[in-house]
């Protein structure tokens, strides 16, 4: 049983004066109490042991010779103790035998019953801190450590031809982006990917290369994070498209464009034109 002291436990009825339930040593509530044969006391298995293994004398009575052994019944009365959970106050409503209030609270662990204890963020690298009910809100919507995955993403995408919508989504930059090509034009739009603030998303800078020559930065008008449809409503209802917020470049005679994602901050476009392969890099 975990170690809780008397004040932090609420008992559902008053326990009897007569009945030592804590720990002389400690201060806590009895854990698998011992006896000593020299003055009766109880005192917790761990505790009794450690200080007789560095042959000290009884806390109590002093006597340097004496024995200990296991006190069923007093653990037996410990156990049945009714109590409330140590988050009452809090709003939790489950009261029982103080032996399984262990279990219900979990402490330290980021699953349990008890939907008030605060516990982390499953997340290891979030610092996050809250009751369990919270962190579930916390670990599905606003944590900035939570994988993130779109239902439209893959690693490799083609699009092989006008019109094709295609996600993607590099891993450890956390960018989530979308293509379109409507000739003659090859559209990018920046998604919230896996976090959601703006402060995770910094200014785009698009290259531009073909073949071997140098590669030539691509002007951005204006830079937002748009919605994750924005580019098929622009497919079904072109007279409605705002370029606000899309990248543009200008491609023609394309057969087909394969964007890879080549590094965390890095998709190459691979753009196969009729007349020969050319390649533009793409970099955010």
């Amino acid at each position: 049983m975990a170690w809780f002291s008397k004040d932090e436990l609420s008992f559902v009825k008053e326990v009897p004066d007569q009945i030592d339930i804590e720990c002389p040593v400690c201060l806590h509530i009895l854990t698998d109490p011992y006896q000593v044969s020299c003055c009766g006391r109880n005192f917790c298995k761990s505790c009794i042991e450690r200080i007789k293994d560095s042959d000290g004398s009884c806390p109590m009575c002093k006597e340097e010779t004496y024995q200990s052994f296991a006190d069923k019944n007093i653990g037996r009365i410990i156990n049945g103790l009714q109590v409330y959970c140590t988050n009452k106050e809090k709003g939790c409503q489950w009261k029982g035998d103080l032996k399984y209030l262990p279990t219900h609270l979990s402490k330290g662990k980021r699953e349990g019953e008890c939907q008030y204890e605060e516990v982390e963020c499953r997340y290891d690298e979030c610092l996050t801190r809250d009751q369990r009910q919270h962190l579930n809100v916390h670990e599905e919507e606003w944590c900035d450590q939570r994988p993130y995955s779109c239902e439209h993403c893959y690693e490799e995408v083609t699009v092989s031809r006008s019109g094709d919508v295609v996600h993607f989504y590099t891993e450890v930059g956390g960018h989530h982006m979308s293509a379109a090509y409507l000739q003659p034009t090859l559209y990018l739009a920046f998604h919230d990917g896996k976090f959601d603030k703006l402060r995770a998303f910094s200014q785009p800078k698009i290259l531009l290369k073909y073949d071997s020559d140098d590669a030539q930065p691509v002007q951005i008008k204006s830079y937002r994070k748009v919605d994750d449809n924005i580019l098929t409503q622009a497919v079904t209802e072109p007279s409605k498209r705002q370029d606000d917020g899309l990248t543009s470049i200008h491609i023609v005679n394309v057969i087909s464009i394969n964007i890879t994602l080549t590094s965390s901050n890095e998709v190459t476009v691979i753009v196969t034109r009729m007349s020969k392969l050319r390649y533009q890099s793409v970099r955010f």
